[in-house]
């Protein structure tokens, strides 16, 4: 089952030691609860009460429907409608290149959890994620690092942070400048992507490093990508390649997720390679051609990229690589490479899937051959 058909089943109280239970709350800030009207007068309010608010006029595009199967999922449940809402942030700057939303949640009445909301599929929002491999931070970074201190220094109840994707990443971050580490128990990570060397020596990520649990897909790329010092528990997907970044296609089973020993070959040969070209590539020089990448996706109104497979679609690949038909050779030669590993990755991906997919069909037709033969007297 995935995460949907697990919140219909769920019948005990939300265990927020349960990783599956953490996931779910999560990705609960994916969902545009700015887009409810009268929403944040009405703080605090059960996950329940919901169904009094009016989300027709909500435009349910391809990005929020999954989120909005969760939160309904959600509402109807016994156990996850009584979770409270405590607090919705969200902000948003163009300028200074940032996203960012975080929910405060209270469970059973006890303990408190802040779900930071991962890469929206917006420019801005990807920018944000690329800013992550040439800088030791990003603006969310301080205002989640904010956030989560002026909890942890008002309230006395145990406190769980966790985010999917960036949220992953954001929420590491936040617990490692807690200035009062007490009371945080448990910080969770789903396929967020690492950091610079610097925040990886940091003293503070050394010391919360015992309660961070990181869980990436068997084919992950965004959490395999820059340095990590975590525990990663690999989860199974529904799904292939880069599209297991999405979590509503990771495999659950009796309520845990099922895991495996070790990431794909496909996922290990990306990273490496994905590292390989960064590693190259000076910091400063990171930064002009990311830039200008960017720049070309505001150029073409690439403005909405729903899915992560959509960045790189032949289209899309062509329309950004024209704006570095006067760009310096640095810059050429970095996006030539993450375009060229890929690509190389995903046609492997594509191959491999397709010999596996002959080899069932060939073990299918040989029993259906051998079951239809007359037994031997």
């Amino acid at each position: 089952m995935n995460v949907i058909q697990y919140i219909k089943e769920k019948d005990t109280a939300v265990d927020l030691e349960n990783p599956v239970d953490a996931l779910v709350l999560s990705i609960l800030p994916y969902f545009q609860f700015e887009l409810i009207e009268g929403f944040h007068k009405n703080m605090p309010l059960k996950i329940k009460d919901l169904v009094l608010f009016d989300f027709e006029h909500i435009p349910m595009t391809s990005y929020l429907k999954p989120h909005y199967s969760l939160l309904k999922e959600m509402m109807q449940n016994t156990q996850f409608g009584n979770v409270e809402i405590v607090e919705f942030v969200s902000e948003t700057d163009v300028e200074s290149v940032f996203q960012y939303a975080s929910i405060l949640l209270r469970v059973n009445k006890s303990a408190l959890f802040v779900a930071f909301r991962g890469t929206m599929p917006t420019v801005v929002g990807w920018k944000e994620d690329f800013v992550l491999s040439y800088s030791e931070d990003i603006p969310s970074h301080h205002i989640a690092s904010d956030y989560l201190n002026k909890i942890a220094s008002t309230s006395k109840q145990p406190l769980y942070c966790g985010g999917h994707s960036k949220g992953g990443n954001v929420a590491v971050y936040a617990a490692s400048t807690l200035r009062r580490k007490a009371h945080l128990k448990k910080v969770y990570n789903f396929d967020g992507p690492g950091f610079q060397h610097e925040i990886i020596r940091s003293k503070g990520y050394i010391q919360i490093l015992k309660k961070v649990k990181k869980y990436v897909p068997e084919s992950s790329v965004i959490g395999l990508l820059l340095e990590s010092s975590e525990t990663q528990t690999i989860i199974k997907s529904s799904q292939l390649g880069v599209l297991q970044h999405n979590p509503y296609t990771w495999k659950i089973k009796n309520g845990h997720f099922e895991v495996v020993s070790q990431l794909s070959e496909n996922a290990q040969f990306l990273s490496k390679s994905l590292q390989d070209v960064l590693i190259d590539i000076p910091l400063e020089h990171r930064e002009t051609a990311l830039t200008q990448v960017f720049d070309a996706m505001k150029t073409y109104k690439l403005d909405q990229i729903d899915q992560l497979r959509e960045l790189f679609t032949f289209d899309n690949v062509r329309k950004i690589s024209q704006v570095y038909q006067h760009a310096d050779d640095e810059s050429v030669r970095l996006l030539a490479d993450i375009i060229k590993t890929t690509l190389s990755s995903t046609a492997k991906m594509k191959v491999k899937e397709t010999v596996n997919q002959i080899s069932k069909r060939v073990l299918s037709n040989e029993e259906d051959t051998s079951s239809s033969k007359d037994p031997t007297p």
